[in-house]
């Protein structure tokens, strides 16, 4: 499987373990993620940074509905 995308290998990645999970995170982007192994905490955390190295289409914000979250009020 190729990607443009970076991969975890390509930058700094500290992974922890916290409650039983593994956390991985990316020290270029901020990304965090997680999983029950450390391998999958490290796959996961590939897939975040593919999503959040994708472009974002120009009329995206006209799909959304709004948020209910209530961190964002």
């Amino acid at each position: 499987m190729s990607s443009d995308a970076r991969s975890p290998s390509a930058g700094n990645i500290t992974v922890t373990k916290s409650d039983g999970w593994f956390v991985a995170k990316d020290a270029q982007t901020g990304v965090v993620s997680q999983g029950e192994t450390k391998a999958d905490a490290l796959e996961n955390l590939a897939d975040a940074i593919r999503l959040y190295e994708r472009p974002i289409p120009e009329n995206a914000d006209d799909d959304l509905d709004p948020s209910d979250a209530p961190w964002l009020e």
